[in-house]
């Protein structure tokens, strides 16, 4: 799947819009952009849709989160990575999909607009949560997570 580009549908824009509309927990409409792999991979089969809001996709026997990133680390609050160290604790979240694209965040995807996808790494979630460092050292709630000292999994989707 490394190098799949998808062309964004009006009825992603659409559905980006309405739930940004019914939501409080998005900061921005660009940042939803990010559903785009998600509403892709379940709008054309290529996995399982989620159970509920602990993981986005499922793989068999993986309950995947997926994360747009632009560089090596990553960064979340400390209220997130408590939802997602319980979400692995309940079997809700067994990995991470890291990957990255060329979209700007400053303007929202179109119809017709046409997105390349790059993907980093497929992650047990245990690792990951495990690389997450400074929580609450340097910002009162945030925490970095490390890409590079993780090793692939042994598997791909």
């Amino acid at each position: 799947m490394n190098g799949l580009t998808v062309t964004v549908e009006r009825e992603f824009t659409e559905y980006r819009d309405k739930l940004f509309a019914a939501s409080n927990t998005w900061s921005s409409c660009e940042n939803m952009d990010s559903l785009l792999l998600e509403w892709w991979l379940i709008k054309y089969a290529k996995v399982t849709p989620p159970e509920n809001w602990r993981h986005d996709i499922i793989v068999g026997a993986h309950k995947i989160d997926l994360k747009e990133i632009s560089g090596d680390w990553w960064t979340v609050k400390d209220a997130s990575y408590n939802r997602m160290a319980k979400s692995l604790d309940m079997g809700e979240l067994t990995d991470y999909l890291y990957y990255s694209t060329q979209r700007t965040t400053e303007n929202l995807l179109r119809a017709g607009d046409r997105v390349k996808f790059k993907f980093q790494s497929l992650v047990k979630a245990a690792d990951a949560l495990n690389t997450c460092t400074n929580r609450g050292k340097y910002n009162n709630d945030e925490s970095y997570c490390s890409l590079t000292s993780l090793q692939m999994a042994n598997y791909m989707i």
